[in-house]
């Protein structure tokens, strides 16, 4: 068990090599989740985009 007596200048521990690349392998599947949708779905988004764009401005 850790102690009470906790200083934020000592040093960290650190993180392990594992977790580092768990995490950028989610944020690189991420972006490529967002560029897949962005470029193979653009038609299929451009009708909604242009309903909404229509309602605004015509409220």
């Amino acid at each position: 068990m850790r102690s009470l007596n906790y200083s934020p200048y000592a040093p960290r521990p650190r993180r392990s090599a594992q977790l580092v690349v768990l995490w950028m392998v989610v944020f690189i599947g991420i972006l490529v989740a967002t560029w897949y949708i962005s470029t193979r779905h653009t038609e299929a988004a451009a009708e909604y985009v242009d309903k909404l764009l229509r309602k605004k401005l015509h409220d």
